[in-house]
Formats: structure tokens, C-alpha cells, sequence
């Protein structure tokens, strides 16, 4: 009885063992996820990145892997929030822009009753037309580069009125 006893034991010992020994430790565990984590990365997969990273912190935040995972999703978190702020503004730096293009035409106007023709464009607001004899301008500064930053659309609907697009 004590020798199959023992054979009982030992073979229960030898299963556990296969079957610890079988999952890997938690920092090869982490390790994977983690080459997951950048695999998925380099193929446009952020939602499934971030989950393996959140996975790896939550199931085993005492390795190695846990503190690389969390500071790519500190970053991850960091860069969309500056990302949101640099879009944010980009669009108040536009409507800026078009205030200051429109106060500029309607400068344009009061010096010259109309507006600039659309062959003229919002280039007559930074330099003289050479349809123009006297011009008061510039109206804008900056020059070129201003001009070429301007992302508006002029339409000179007639010598009253324009619209500016988008």
C-alpha cells in the first residue's frame, strides 16, 4: 500500500509541475503579451495593443513587463491628449485666421469700395494688384508665407459681398 501510495504522489507531483512548469513563469507570460502588445502596434491595432498592455499591468504587475506597459499607455494616454490639443488649436488658430481675413476685407473695402475680385484673391489683402493704382495695403502681414499658411477659401460673390470657405 505505501508503494502505491508513493507512486500516487509522485505522479501528482510530476503533473503539477508539468503543468506550472507548462504555463511559464509571469515574466515570460508578460513577455509574450508584450510582443503581442507590439506587434498588434505595428499593424495599426491600438485598441487591441492597449487591452494586452492593460491585460500584462493587471494580471502581472509585479514584472518587468508591467512597468514597460504602463509607460507606454502613460505615453499612449499622454499623445492623444496633446494630439487632442494640438487639434483643438489648429481649428482656434483657423477661425483667428478668417476674423483676421475678414476685418482685413472689409479694411479692403472701406479704402477702396469693393471688395477684391477673385482674380485678385486674398493675395491683394499682403500685396498691390496690378489692377490697382492706389492701394493702402498691406492689410495683412507676413507676406507670402501668410499667405500660403491661409487655408481659406476666398468668393468674391460681388462688390459687396464675399464668403469665405471653409
Amino acid at each position: 500500500m505505501k508503494k502505491k501510495t508513493m507512486a500516487v504522489i509522485f505522479s501528482l507531483i510530476f503533473l503539477s509541475l508539468f503543468f506550472v512548469s507548462g504555463c511559464g513563469s509571469p515574466e515570460e507570460n508578460a513577455k509574450s503579451l508584450y510582443n503581442q502588445a507590439q506587434a498588434e502596434m505595428r499593424k495599426g491595432n491600438e485598441k487591441q495593443a492597449i487591452a494586452l498592455l492593460e491585460e500584462i499591468v493587471e494580471k502581472y504587475p509585479q514584472t518587468d513587463f508591467a512597468t514597460l506597459a504602463n509607460a507606454m499607455l502613460n505615453i499612449q494616454i499622454f499623445s492623444s491628449a496633446v494630439g487632442q490639443d494640438i487639434q483643438r488649436m489648429k481649428k482656434q488658430r483657423h477661425e483667428l485666421d478668417k476674423k483676421a481675413v475678414e476685418t482685413a476685407l472689409h479694411m479692403f473695402r472701406l479704402d477702396h469700395g469693393r471688395y477684391p475680385t477673385e482674380e485678385e484673391g486674398l493675395r491683394a489683402l499682403f500685396f498691390k494688384p496690378h489692377t490697382m493704382s492706389r492701394w493702402k495695403g498691406p492689410y495683412l502681414e507676413g507676406g507670402e508665407q501668410a499667405l500660403a499658411d491661409l487655408h481659406i477659401i476666398y468668393k468674391c460673390k460681388d462688390e459687396r459681398h464675399f464668403e469665405l470657405l471653409p
